[in-house]
């Protein structure tokens, strides 16, 4: 009878000790889950932090995401990009009737001039014309340079393609589009001229005109390259240097006085490069 509850008493403290065990398996597991947990928490946060700071210092950045496609913060100016349709359908565009140029790009490669934005038209006409932070992700099988700058033979205008998820106007002053410089002093003839104040469509994207003067008066032409003198409705202007860029910007839609100088330009068409506005 005693070695039978001997058996029975040491059959009860190791069951026990068995269970007693177990529990602290269980405890064990569930502290070195929650310590890991903890970790990646932290160093997913200290990354995110990091990479907010890094966006913040640098204007102008490229990077990699954890899916490997390319995102990209760039402050410039909205313009229409100028592409035709046949130029789109070669670089395989659906889109990108606008882009971001002027780029104050210090962290970006100086080849790259600018981004075309494909997007809704809505999206970036809001914006024409301001200085703008746009942040997005390289378009998939676009490249930050195209090698020799093409696609399917079609010349980028050293452009890259950009999906905009984000655009935000920011101070004018972060942005420098013109440059104060004359173009011919021999030919350069004082004008003044009255009207509305319009954004423009570029004809083509190296032509930069991108603000016309529809004119309260009809302009007699007499310099006209080829035919007969004719009369102008309107008239291509540019902004002689920044100061003049941020007036034009404020006074768009509006009737205007613009004193400059009335210049031939591409494709002998002129412009006037204007230096005060009223």
């Amino acid at each position: 009878m005693k070695k039978l509850k001997l058996g029975l008493n040491f059959n009860l403290i190791l069951s026990l000790f068995l269970l007693f065990f177990l529990f602290l398996t269980i405890i064990f597991s569930i502290i070195t889950e929650n310590t890991k947990k903890s970790f990646y928490f932290f160093e997913s946060e200290k990354k995110l932090t990091d990479s907010k700071i890094s966006n913040q210092n640098s204007p102008s950045t490229v990077r990699d995401t954890h899916d490997n496609e390319r995102e990209v913060i760039a402050i410039g100016v909205i313009r229409t990009s100028g592409l035709n349709e046949d130029e789109k359908k070669k670089l395989k565009l659906n889109l990108s009737n606008y882009q971001v140029t002027d780029l104050q790009n210090e962290n970006l490669d100086k080849d790259i001039l600018g981004f075309f934005l494909e997007a809704d038209d809505l999206f970036s006409r809001v914006y024409l014309g301001k200085c703008v932070k746009v942040e997005g992700k390289l378009l998939p099988q676009w490249n930050l340079i195209l090698e020799g700058f093409q696609k399917n033979t079609q010349y980028s205008y050293k452009n890259s393609v950009l999906v905009p998820e984000r655009i935000t106007p920011i101070d004018m002053k972060q942005c420098k589009p013109y440059r104060e410089e004359f173009v011919g002093i021999n030919n350069m003839v004082l004008a003044t001229f009255s009207g509305i104040l319009k954004h423009s469509v570029r004809l083509s994207y190296d032509i930069g005109y991108d603000y016309k003067l529809i004119l309260d008066d009809d302009y007699l032409n007499k310099d006209f390259s080829f035919g007969e003198p004719t009369y102008l409705k309107e008239i291509n202007v540019t902004p002689f240097n920044d100061e003049v860029w941020m007036e034009f910007e404020k006074n768009i839609g509006k009737n205007v006085v613009l004193e400059g100088y009335y210049l031939w330009g591409y494709a002998e068409t002129k412009y006037l490069l204007v230096h005060t506005l009223k």
